[in-house]
């Protein structure tokens, strides 16, 4: 046995450990190379975007006009807001300076150009010009429906803007941006990779310091379901996730040139939330009334109580049939119930459907009528001979309808919030109409206009 001593190595490793210096490092560097890959595709963005901008204007003979581009999927909707898309196009098209730009409008519908100017010209009274308009259909537009999304809408409708008009501005770039549908948290993305002036034409702000409150008091309406309304802990998590949705669209907010909205309780939520007075003006919708202003007041009118808007959720048809069926037992036998407004597919013909529902379950169904997608001269036709006039949206952001009420001379009634009591109603030192807060409220002034017709409706008149 050999006595040489034998003695066994071991690699030993030094531990390597993370210290705070090498992390920023390695923090730096990936933000580094993050930054120059957003980069290259900005910048390539950019260069496609320049590259099929001047193809475009070669091909619309636009060398020397800003191309205009409409961000509004809906532009066969027939609501408010087409009203003013269209008229904002009719502007353009009749003014010296830009009358020779070409407008594009990124649609999602399925009808032909032909018929949705025809559908504009019957239902609005517009006549808009074929020559330097052309509309860019999005395949993505139907990831903009909130249906789609039951539980955490607002974010996935903002997700979904931002692909969508990434399409558009990919299939055809514009110098101006003009937004009219509400896709605010797109606004960044599209400034950044694609370069536009951004205009934005505010309805209704995606999401509001009013929408924290409503979580905040446990208020149930559409938008905040019983669930969460009684739940201590749904309510804080729909707040906190309420509260991040306003800081991203505060961040939105500073990507856009020239701000517009339509009404004064828009007007200062959205100077709540972006904050920008210089850039923000109100500009309210087009109410062209000359056909309303004109109705003879003094023709006897039949007792006819209508409403107009489209059919949504949140303009509150359901409780419309419930005022109709609590006032009706003190209104003359012949009196009728018109229901007015527009059907844009199947999920408004199902609102429509269960709005039949209710006006059956109620015993009310022979005296409400539905009226829907209606020419101008039908709407003027009704009008004519009405009484009385309901709009029952909480929160309405301007209120077309209600000033089209008020000029053919009906007792109008609207919700004590919003545009009705700031712009119309409400904001005339004179009472001009009435506005109720709640069911019962609706009920007696239903009542009031329609047996006291004669007396209210020259009083009423505003426009």
């Amino acid at each position: 046995m050999s006595g040489d001593n034998h003695h066994l190595h071991v690699a030993v490793h030094p531990k390597y450990e993370l210290d705070f210096g090498t992390i920023i490092r390695i923090i730096l560097v990936t933000g580094f190379f993050f930054s120059v890959v957003i980069g290259i595709f900005m910048g390539s963005s950019r260069f496609k975007k320049y590259l099929l901008l001047e193809k475009l204007r070669q091909q619309f003979k636009s060398q020397w006009n800003p191309i205009i581009g409409f961000f509004h999927p809906q532009c066969d909707g027939g609501a408010g807001g087409e009203k003013v898309l269209y008229q904002a196009i009719q502007a353009i098209q009749i003014d010296n300076k830009f009358k020779n730009s070409q407008v594009m409008i990124y649609s999602g519908s399925q009808l032909s150009p032909e018929q949705i100017l025809a559908a504009v010209e019957s239902r609005f009274s517009i006549k808009i010009k074929r020559e330097n308009l052309s509309f860019v259909n999005l395949r993505l537009s139907n990831k903009l429906k909130p249906d789609n999304y039951p539980r955490f809408t607002i974010l996935f409708q903002a997700l979904a803007s931002i692909q969508v008009c990434f399409e558009a501005m990919s299939l055809a770039p514009c110098d101006i941006f003009i937004d009219t549908m509400g896709v605010g948290y797109a606004y960044p993305f599209v400034k950044l990779f694609f370069g536009p002036k951004i205009i934005s034409y505010t309805h209704y702000p995606i999401v509001s310091y009013d929408m924290l409150n409503t979580v905040g008091s446990n208020t149930v309406q559409y938008n905040n379901s019983q669930a969460i309304a009684q739940s201590k802990i749904k309510s804080s998590i729909k707040k906190a996730y309420y509260y991040i949705l306003i800081v991203l669209y505060k961040v939105a907010g500073y990507f856009i040139d020239q701000i517009a909205t339509n009404s004064s309780w828009t007007n200062n939520h959205i100077l709540h939330v972006w904050n920008a007075p210089k850039k923000t003006q109100i500009i309210y919708p087009p109410i062209d009334t000359r056909e309303f202003s004109v109705l003879d007041l003094n023709k006897r009118r039949k007792n006819i109580m209508v409403s107009m808007a489209q059919f949504r959720p949140e303009k509150e048809h359901d409780l419309q049939i419930r005022i109709w069926a609590n006032a009706l037992e003190q209104l003359p036998q012949d009196s009728k119930f018109y229901m007015i407004g527009t059907v844009r597919d199947k999920d408004d013909e199902r609102i429509v459907e269960q709005l039949k529902d209710l006006a059956q379950n109620l015993g009310v169904q022979d005296s409400v009528k539905f009226e829907i997608n209606q020419p101008r001269n039908t709407v003027i036709s009704i009008f004519e001979n009405a009484k009385v006039g309901v709009h029952t949206m909480k929160y309405e952001h301007f209120g077309i309808a209600v000033c089209e009420l008020m000029a053919a001379g009906i007792v109008t009634i609207a919700h004590n919030s919003a545009g009705p009591k700031e712009d119309i109603i409400g904001a005339n030192e004179s009472q001009v109409g009435y506005l109720a807060e709640s069911e019962d409220d609706y009920v007696k002034f239903v009542q009031l206009g329609m047996n006291n017709f004669e007396k209210l409706g020259q009083q009423f008149k505003l426009y």
